[in-house]
């Protein structure tokens, strides 16, 4: 596999299992006003984190080192836990199998 062919690939296995169902969750599935504003706060650097994602990774690598980093500030920053609270997808919960397709990448 080229290796802009693996950077896709990541890059679809993030966006459908971690930014695409932030993005694409509904206000009205939360009944308090302040978890709907939370929502919006966290769609809006879900957007960002994509995007940026997106433009910023030359490679495969690039995509997998972004991730970490990523990852490592999920795990100690507000976003997170707020995540969390919303009951929405995590790149902690991909992680073990993101790597593991890093791996089989050979990256």
């Amino acid at each position: 596999m080229r290796d802009d062919q693996k950077k896709e690939y990541l890059l679809e296995f993030l966006d459908k299992k971690v930014f695409d169902p932030v993005l694409e969750a509904q206000p009205r599935q939360y009944s308090d006003e302040r978890d709907r504003k939370m929502l919006e706060e966290v769609q809006r650097s879900a957007a960002f984190e994509k995007e940026r994602l997106h433009e910023q990774a030359r490679n495969a690598e690039e995509v997998r080192n972004i991730y970490l980093r990523d990852l490592y500030y999920e795990s100690i920053g507000r976003m997170g836990k707020e995540l969390e609270d919303l009951e929405l997808p995590r790149l902690r919960q991909v992680r073990n199998e993101f790597l593991g397709m890093c791996r089989e990448l050979g990256l």
